[in-house]
């Protein structure tokens, strides 16, 4: 039960007073789009941003379904940790894929998505923590798939406070 994910993280992020950012791709890219129209795009995105969707090879990412993934993953490693940043937030996470029920990408033809968390330096390590997750279903349900991935990304937020916050004991 996803209130039952979802409390897991809050309890953590409050014991600790910690605040979340949630950023989904069609936000991001929709901005992005206004970066590439010149229309006023620096009241949208922060600097880093905008060049983390420089990056973005549009045309080569739709081409197949490895591409799309890839680009998918790419996303959530990239734009987690800048967004953490521009929200002046504890974590961060993000989300992109395709829940369906139609799909336009070669080879695509259940949903997916790549959540990924960013988060402050890791107690262990010093490096800033970054966790990525790819899931694929079986389904071409909208709403099946949505569900999918809110289990998905409430379990990676919660995994990776528990982590975090296990090696600060």
């Amino acid at each position: 039960m996803d209130a039952e994910r979802a409390a897991r993280a809050a309890r953590l992020l409050a014991k600790y007073k910690q605040r979340v950012a949630v950023v989904e791709a069609t936000q991001f890219f929709i901005s992005s789009c206004v970066v590439y129209s010149g229309r006023g795009y620096k009241n949208f995105l922060p600097p880093k941003a905008l060049e983390a969707a420089s990056v973005f090879d549009r045309e080569n990412n739709y081409k197949n379904k490895a591409n799309y993934v890839e680009s998918k993953k790419l996303f959530a490693e990239s734009v987690a940790p800048i967004m953490r940043e521009h929200y002046r937030a504890d974590w961060c996470v993000v989300e992109s894929g395709t829940s369906g029920p139609t799909f336009y990408i070669p080879g695509v033809e259940t949903g997916f998505t790549a959540v990924g968390v960013a988060g402050p330096p890791h107690p262990r390590t010093g490096k800033p923590v970054l966790a990525v997750r790819v899931i694929e279903t079986s389904s071409t349900d909208r709403v099946t798939n949505m569900a999918a991935f809110t289990t998905t990304a409430l379990d990676l937020l919660a995994d990776t406070l528990e982590d975090f916050h296990a090696s600060t004991l």
